[in-house]
Order: structure tokens, then sequence, then C-alpha cells
């Protein structure tokens, strides 16, 4: 998140790796998957984005992965399923 707060405030583009920062994204899906416990379907786009899961039915979000990440630090509000943060 400090990455990202920080090339906004400078108005420079994040440089993003699919493998490094996809891995990052990955975690912080899962971890917020356990601590709300409910049934999604998350695609999020961009370069570290990807497609997850948890249960059966449940909400489906697609989005970008960086504006997730922003929802789950609380930089953003989030509604349905994404009103769960993790405060990064």
């Amino acid at each position: 998140m400090h990455r990202i707060d920080l090339t906004r405030a400078a108005n420079k583009t994040l440089d993003v790796d699919s493998d490094h920062d996809g891995r990052i994204v990955a975690d912080l899906v899962a971890e917020w998957a356990s601590t709300h416990g409910e049934p999604f379907t998350l695609t999020l786009s961009g370069a570290p984005g990807g497609q997850f899961r948890a249960g059966t039915g449940g909400e489906h979000v697609d989005m970008d992965a960086i504006e997730f990440c922003r929802i789950l630090a609380e930089r953003r509000q989030g509604s349905g399923i994404l009103r769960h943060s993790l405060p990064l």
C-alpha cells in the first residue's frame, strides 16, 4: 500500500510486476477471505490480478487489483462483500 500511496502522491506511474505483486495480491485475497468466511468469486484485472474463489455461490466481483487493495486498506469505501476490510 505504501508504494501505491507514494506513487499517487508524487503523481508517478506505479511499476507493477505480475510475479512479485501478483503473489502479494494472492496472499491478501487469501487472508481477506479467511477473515470474513463468505463465498465469492473475484476477478482482478491488471498485472497483479487473477481469479479467486471461495465456497460456492456468493457475490461476483470484477475489478482492478490495485483498486481492490485500496478498498481492503480502507483507502476507498467498499460495498457488498468488499465491506470487509483488511487494514494494511
